[in-house]
């Protein structure tokens, strides 16, 4: 949309069962649009499914991605941020309540810093990590 409100494109995005009307967070990394609902991440091409990713979840609800790619989430009830790989092959959990995450919503990770922000839902508090590149 521009700034007169004319719509310039939109994005078919398909209906899954388990996507249904659910998602709360979308987030878009070069061409990839990255959707969350409470129990799963998926990741659309052009409107076309590439890749979805299930675990335990079941709190999901913020989502962000990184310069290579790979894909950020918060799960609230499970105190935990999680990482999930640009092909939706492998993850990890990244953060935990022993980090101090307390019911962690908001997810924002800052590409030129190479920063986290996380923010709890409850404590009204922002939490900076620094993510390390890995080595080559």
């Amino acid at each position: 949309m521009d700034l007169t409100g004319t719509v310039l494109r939109t994005i078919p995005l398909p209906s899954y069962d388990d996507m249904s009307d659910k998602s709360y967070e979308i987030t878009v990394d070069k061409d990839r649009f990255v959707g969350v609902n409470s129990s799963a991440i998926y990741c659309l091409l052009y409107g076309k499914l590439i890749w979805n990713f299930k675990n335990e979840f079941d709190t999901l609800r913020c989502v962000t991605t990184d310069y290579e790619g790979n894909v950020y989430v918060t799960n609230e009830r499970n105190n935990t941020a999680v990482v999930v790989s640009e092909d939706g092959k492998r993850y990890r959990k990244i953060l935990t309540e022993s980090n101090g995450l307390a019911n962690p919503r908001g997810i924002y990770f800052d590409k030129k810093e190479n920063m986290l922000m996380i923010c709890s839902s409850y404590s009204g508090k922002a939490t900076l990590f620094d993510v390390k590149k890995k080595q080559e």
